[in-house]
């Protein structure tokens, strides 16, 4: 069973200004709330018959019936997988932004979730597991991916500068490292556009685990004011 344990806003506008959160008549249109849900899982009847990777999920209805690139309301789903029979703490990478962002069309966007990990062994001694990072398809269940409208794909899942081309340079082109896990392109069109990024988990060259987290852009035609560097 999940609980929520804490819920805010999250909407990226400054505090003075109102939100759909605030305000339903609030003349900007978006307003976000993030709640976060806990629960606990007693693995110990896998384990004890040798089941190690193991496979935790969420499916939920629906997603966010605003975007505009193939997913809207389609049945959200995503996974983590990690190894329960590993010796001392084995805990998923953190994410240390919030899965939303807005941005302005026609300027350049650089963003990374900033993906942690830090677990300990039986020692208590701290062990730092290696991170890669890889963009993946959006599910709607287990091996079944959300449909995309025209040339969008989970590799290029909105319109940026050059779309539809890869391998340009920046900013044109749409670029996600996966060393480190930052994104950037220049998104050059209205819209709501939906990705999601895989973090695998490695401990002495062996993989451990993975989690996946969707990620929700919407572009939007912003004041032509000139943002600080």
């Amino acid at each position: 069973v999940l609980s929520p344990t804490r819920s805010y806003d999250i909407t990226p506008t400054c505090l003075s200004s109102c939100n759909r959160c605030k305000s339903s008549t609030c003349a900007f249109n978006y307003g976000y709330e993030y709640t976060e849900f806990t629960g606990i899982i007693n693995t110990s009847s896998f384990t004890s018959n040798g089941c190690c990777d193991l496979t935790v999920s969420y499916t939920q209805c629906c997603r966010n019936r605003a975007i505009t690139t193939g997913a809207s309301q389609s049945i959200f789903h995503v996974e983590s997988i990690f190894n329960a029979c590993l010796k001392g703490e084995n805990s998923a990478p953190r994410f240390e932004q919030t899965p939303l962002s807005i941005s302005c069309k026609n300027r350049d966007f650089v963003f990374n979730m900033g993906a942690r990990d830090q677990d300990k062994d039986s020692l208590n001694n701290v062990l730092t597991d290696s991170l890669a990072y890889r963009l993946t398809t959006p599910l709607i269940k287990s091996g079944s991916s959300t449909i995309w409208s025209g040339n969008y794909t989970f590799e290029r899942p909105l319109t940026y500068d050059g779309f539809p081309k890869s391998g340009l340079t920046f900013p044109k082109g749409f670029h996600f490292d996966t060393t480190n896990g930052r994104l950037q392109f220049r998104p050059i069109k209205d819209e709501v556009a939906l990705m999601a990024f895989k973090v695998e988990e490695f401990r002495s060259g062996v993989k451990i685990g993975e989690v996946t987290r969707e990620f929700q852009l919407v572009i939007m035609n912003c004041p032509a004011n000139t943002p600080p560097v």
